[in-house]
């Protein structure tokens, strides 16, 4: 059939073509194969099969070199599809929803492992703890509460930082100031926006410094940030750094502390 609808001057498009060869040959393989024992020899078979109609898809002679009708790469070779199916069944049995969707077509997931629990989102920087941002701290009309707050704020046993950044149109300066009032600066570009700046500023007071304690504590008067990481809501570039140096770190303890 596909030799009858492929002729050159009437025929159908290639492109047209590749979508008929899709629905009508790739589909009828993959609906059976991937559930079939089959042997070396027959899956050779079914691959020069495969090899005869893509030819007949380009146009090309019968006897155009395997290597390069494969080369085209106009379809997933087999092997490729059987790969990219096994996956795509393992992946549903690695969620509720999948394996749901496996009971639903006949397969038996009793035999699956556990479904392990999901971890909350700030599992990945377990190291990190975020106090709560107090509420009622307007610069104009809690003025008292606020100056109430950074008096008890004091310095304790732990090494204490100060994080700040200042953005500008994707220009950023960040600053750590920590216990004996040494201050580090740091300049930016391509920072998105003045919370991503802060988080920066944060991170940087964490991974930057040689602690002279396991217990840090750092001080920002974000209210973006330290939500963010609360949740663990971090850009990939903040989130892989804070994760490796706490690889590097196991015992280092970073509490983040609002202030005015």
């Amino acid at each position: 059939m596909l030799k009858r609808i492929s002729h050159k001057i009437d025929g159908v498009k290639e492109a047209e073509l590749r979508r008929i060869t899709e629905a009508l040959v790739y589909t009828r393989i993959m609906y059976r194969l991937p559930y079939m024992r089959v042997t070396e020899h027959q899956f050779r078979q079914i691959n020069n099969i495969l090899r005869r109609i893509t030819r007949i898809t380009l146009g090309v002679p019968s006897y155009a070199a395997s290597t390069f009708v494969e080369g085209t790469a106009i379809f997933n070779t087999l092997t490729d599809r059987l790969i990219m199916h096994q996956e795509q069944s393992h992946r549903l049995t690695t969620s509720k929803q999948g394996r749901a969707l496996l009971e639903l077509m006949g397969y038996n997931t009793a035999n699956l492992p556990v479904m392990p629990l999901t971890a909350p989102p700030w599992d990945d920087i377990p190291f990190i703890q975020v106090k709560p941002i107090p509420k009622h701290m307007n610069p104009e009309e809690d003025s008292a509460r606020r100056a109430e707050r950074t008096r008890i704020q004091q310095p304790t046993d732990s090494l204490s930082y100060h994080a700040d950044a200042s953005f500008i149109a994707g220009k950023v300066v960040t600053a750590r100031i920590d216990s004996s009032s040494n201050a580090v600066v740091n300049h930016h570009h391509d920072v998105h926006s003045a919370a991503t700046a802060e988080m920066l500023a944060i991170t940087q007071a964490i991974t930057q410094h040689d602690h002279q304690s396991e217990s840090i504590v750092i001080r920002s008067d974000s209210q973006a940030a330290l939500p963010a990481f609360l949740r663990n809501e971090l850009p990939p570039n903040i989130r892989a750094a804070i994760a490796e140096y706490g690889q590097r770190h196991p015992h280092i303890s970073v509490t983040l502390v609002w202030t005015p």
